[in-house]
């Protein structure tokens, strides 16, 4: 009778037990391990380490969280060896990143719209539950929204109230339009955004499905947002479908355009993360008509959006100004458009800034609303419900639209606080951040005013946290910190500090966003 063989287990402890390390070899190993240990804390001791701060006490998950973070963009050795492995491996077979998918030719993708396209459906309970899940642990999240549809069906409903039209325009992925280069064809879509867009139509807003076959324009090669021309053609589009529910104005502005020609690296060769000097990915040119003063709130048409809106809008994209979706909408009706934007925050921010518009009376003009997200925001955005508060019972007389020109930001008397962080919103992630500026949003409740007026108890403030990738003073507060501010309203600074992406995770839509001037000792 043959032996049975033995198992591979025992095989393995058999020529382990017989295998014999010689001192020498022994020592090579431990000096060897030990290098691997203490070489690169040796090595970090070379590179600034301000941004890392204290260890956190008592240690929690969030501030373990947060402390790793700041460790990680304060190694000097990822900072020096990351960009150029990246820049290897993306040039030798195609390797992208957690946020980048490298197509053909040149061209780059932004990974959770892929995950978007591709993935299971966005409003299935299993998805949903997983993403909860994740926006807590991952994101840090204290109260996660992943379902898209309350907060936009809530809207719907309040817009119903209002009298306005709200136009739904969830812009497409890049894949979308331009699938070749993934080795894909055809008109992908998520399985559930029919459910989604017919729920929305059910409550009476209109929904946009932009679709490749009804456009000329594309998409950036190197980066995640459109064409100035795809863009201009779903501008004419919007402008269309609002024009049915506007009365013709008394007042016709004529506006002028100016072409100029605007030169940038993408965004996703930013989020590679590659060299500086790196030659792989020129920059990319295109030509944009700029449209001067067409901004105003008293309009009738209010434009909602995120950084599909502001690419061609605001410098804060270097992709050139006065050239974006409120203005050729602004062109195409014939009629200044007002205008909430802000990067990577359509799915709470602008919400958040819509209740503090309605509060300032913003919406009593208003006809239609055109409420512009990114489509990967179904699957990826926090979708806070956020109800409007009722119109105002008497009706107000519908004045004729005029063209009113921005006017400067009123002097006041400076306002300078001190007091104690009660709530800060989640830090931003600078290495996981899609814009290189951010907003953090925090509540402060006040035990001295030494300047100016203010009469409550607590106010929000509004630090900036992060520029060009790297953690300002503001980004580094924590819970319980004394803070001494210059605090100006939010709304009196500039539109591109407005539009910086951010993190809000305030709920006291009665109180003024202050922004933070100035950090005094």
């Amino acid at each position: 009778m043959p032996e049975r063989p033995l198992h591979t287990e025992v095989v393995s402890q058999q020529e382990l037990s017989t295998t014999a390390i010689t001192k020498s070899t022994a020592k090579y190993l431990a000096l060897g391990f030990l290098n691997v240990l203490l070489l690169p804390m040796m090595a970090q001791l070379l590179f600034p380490t301000d941004v890392v701060g204290p260890f956190p006490f008592p240690p929690t998950r969030n501030t373990l969280r947060e402390f790793e973070k700041r460790l990680t963009q304060a190694s000097g050795l990822q900072q020096y060896f990351q960009p150029r492995v990246q820049a290897f491996l993306t040039k030798t077979g195609r390797f992208g990143n957690e946020k980048v998918t490298v197509g053909k030719n040149g061209w780059l993708y932004y990974t959770p719209g892929l995950q978007y396209l591709f993935g299971r459906p966005v409003l299935e309970p299993q998805v949903l539950a997983a993403r909860d899940k994740s926006m807590v642990d991952k994101d840090g999240v204290t109260d996660p929204h992943p379902n898209p549809l309350p907060a936009l069906q809530q809207l719907a409903d309040d817009c119903r109230k209002w009298g306005i039209h709200l136009i739904v325009v969830p812009v497409p992925d890049k894949a979308q339009f331009v699938p070749d280069p993934l080795g894909t064809s055809g008109q992908l879509q998520n399985p559930d955004f029919d459910k989604f867009a017919a729920s929305l139509e059910a409550r009476g807003a209109e929904v946009v499905r932009i679709k490749r076959e009804n456009y000329t324009g594309q998409f950036l090669k190197q980066d995640t947002h459109w064409t100035p021309t795809l863009m201009d053609e779903v501008a004419k589009q919007l402008a269309d479908r609002a024009a049915k529910w506007l009365t013709p104005s008394d007042v016709v502005p004529k506006f002028q355009m100016e072409k100029r020609t605007v030169s940038n690296f993408g965004d996703l060769v930013d989020l590679l993360k590659l060299p500086r000097s790196q030659q792989l990915y020129p920059p990319e040119q295109v030509v944009i008509e700029q449209v001067q003063d067409t901004a105003s709130t008293a309009a009738d048409v209010l434009l909602l959006g995120d950084s599909f809106s502001l690419i061609y809008s605001s410098n804060l994209l270097n992709w050139g100004e006065s050239a974006g979706l409120g203005e050729h909408l602004a062109l195409h009706l014939n009629r200044q458009v007002d205008r909430i934007a802000v990067n990577g925050s359509a799915a709470t921010g602008v919400r958040q800034e819509l209740l503090r518009a309605a509060a300032e009376g913003r919406l009593t003009q208003k006809k239609v609303i055109i409420y512009e997200f990114t489509i990967r925001d179904l699957a990826s955005g926090d979708w806070r419900p956020i109800p409007l508060m009722d119109p105002p019972k008497l009706e107000l007389p519908v004045l004729p639209q005029v063209i009113v020109k921005p006017s400067p930001p009123m002097k006041t008397d400076p306002l300078i606080v001190q007091g104690t962080i009660e709530f800060l919103s989640p830090p931003i992630d600078p290495a996981n951040a899609s814009y290189k500026e951010a907003l953090q949003f925090g509540k402060v409740r006040i035990t001295v005013v030494e300047s100016g007026k203010y009469t409550d108890r607590y106010v929000i403030v509004v630090f900036r946290a992060m520029e060009d990738r790297k953690l300002l003073v503001g980004g580094q507060h924590r819970q319980g910190d004394s803070v001494h501010l210059q605090l100006v309203p939010l709304s009196q600074t500039s539109a591109e500090i407005r539009s910086m992406q951010r993190s809000d995770e305030t709920t006291d839509y009665d109180l003024t966003p202050m922004f933070v001037v100035k950090e005094l000792l």
